[in-house]
């Protein structure tokens, strides 16, 4: 599986015979923004069309209840915070949703960009996703640079976990030199149904 966040409309040209578009939320008519995700064919994949939207603070947030083939399913959150929205979105709009999400009672993985750069813990928006993970239980299985410009680097592509022990391994990778934004992935430890 694989989820985007803004500006995932080209890959899928590249992706298509392996992968299927599940589920995707788009910004009409405004550049940016949106989150998408790929699931492979073989594998089941819903949408939560209750708590999947973008919200009026301008916050991004796609559900998916998936199972690989006959384990345990899991649920998967992509976001996308764009820059200039309001911190408080944490407390209202992500906070609820994750509260209608922990009543399936499976593990959650939350991915994307929120635009908060953890690598500077007192930057305002850094604090706002900390607090919001210790009230949840939340883990940051990232703890490298995500975003790589010239003249810096920062951490705000997440991979938030209910259960750090689910996750074998997370790394990034650069796969052009046109995105700056490097690739989070993580590989998951599978439960038996």
């Amino acid at each position: 599986m694989f989820t985007m966040k803004h500006g995932w409309t080209a890959l899928f040209l590249t992706m298509r015979s392996n992968f299927q578009v599940t589920t995707y939320i788009d910004r009409a008519n405004k550049h940016g923004g949106g989150v998408c995700a790929f699931v492979r064919q073989e594998y089941k994949a819903e949408r939560l069309p209750n708590i999947t939207f973008i919200s009026e603070s301008g916050l991004h947030q796609l559900w998916l209840k998936s199972q690989v083939r006959n384990f345990k399913s899991f649920l998967v959150r992509t976001a996308y915070r764009p820059p200039n929205t309001c911190l408080e979105c944490f407390d209202s709009d992500f906070s609820n949703m994750l509260v209608s999400a922990l009543s399936f009672n499976l593990p959650v993985y939350i991915l994307g960009d929120l635009n908060c750069n953890l690598l500077c813990l007192q930057d305002p928006a850094a604090q706002a996703l900390m607090k919001f993970c210790s009230s949840f239980n939340l883990s940051q299985v990232i703890n490298c640079p995500t975003r790589i410009t010239e003249s810096t680097e920062t951490l705000i592509d997440i991979a938030l976990v209910s259960n750090a022990d689910l996750v074998k391994e997370c790394f990034t990778v650069h796969y052009t030199s046109t995105v700056d934004h490097l690739s989070t992935n993580q590989e998951m430890r599978t439960i038996p149904s």
